[in-house]
């Protein structure tokens, strides 16, 4: 499923806060229903700590959809086994340290980290960007349809217990 109709189901008519454009504002003594931290949660040296402090945030019933990279996905298991390739969205080392990923996340992994977190997973599945298109991007789309485990990455609805 694309991540655009996930996210879409649970944001209707819902305080939204999506933490890819907060970009300089700030949330100080604001809650949501829903907080999207999307692409995010792969880039934090302390995934923990940003789980802990987002919950300030989160009303009451309020919910905190992730999205994030499968680590086994199809295309990474190609990627990093057959083409010996980890990275190849940086031709500058620099830049992949100060803005690449930094931890990779597995259904199993991220179920746990969210569990011992004391948050209730009320989905959690795999998906596809809206955005991937060409031959590549629709064998993938086809791929991620009829194995969902291989899909390029996961999204996770969850909230506080």
């Amino acid at each position: 499923m694309e991540r655009s109709k996930i996210i879409g189901k649970y944001i209707k008519n819902k305080t939204a806060l999506d933490l890819g454009f907060l970009g300089e504002n700030t949330i100080e003594d604001k809650k949501f229903d829903v907080i999207i931290a999307g692409e995010i949660i792969e880039h934090l040296e302390n995934p923990g700590l940003f789980l802990d402090n987002i919950k300030q945030f989160i009303r009451g019933e309020g919910i905190l959809i992730l999205t994030t990279p499968n680590i086994l996905s199809l295309r990474h298991i190609i990627r990093h086994i057959l083409l010996g390739q980890e990275s190849p969205y940086w031709e500058d080392r620099k830049n992949e340290i100060k803005y690449g990923h930094v931890i990779g996340f597995s259904k199993m992994l991220l179920e746990n980290l969210l569990l011992r977190k004391d948050y209730k997973i009320i989905e959690i599945g795999y998906t596809i960007k809206d955005e991937y298109c060409g031959i590549k991007g629709n064998m993938e789309k086809l791929i991620s349809k009829l194995f969902p485990r291989f899909a390029p990455q996961m999204f996770v609805i969850c909230k506080m217990e």
